[in-house]
């Protein structure tokens, strides 16, 4: 994908391409500059969920080491 992301850079490249170009190239940097966002944006999510996720992990765990010890005591 980079090797057909820098066979493209060229021809996009407003200097050296025609004005049937123009509105292909624009779409092309809008995208380029969303993607850093919607990386970090996808990192963010996966950390809060993840967060999320352990905190009712722990207490199962918990909840189940309690169970084995009553039963252990029973």
């Amino acid at each position: 994908a980079l090797e057909m992301l820098e066979a493209l850079v060229p021809i996009l490249s407003r200097e050296n391409s025609p004005a049937e170009f123009a509105p292909l190239a624009a779409r092309f940097d809008a995208m380029a500059e969303r993607i850093p966002r919607l990386v970090t944006s996808h990192r963010q999510l996966l950390q809060d969920v993840s967060h999320e996720l352990r905190s009712p992990l722990a207490r199962m765990g918990v909840a189940l080491e309690l169970v084995d010890k009553l039963q252990a005591h029973s």
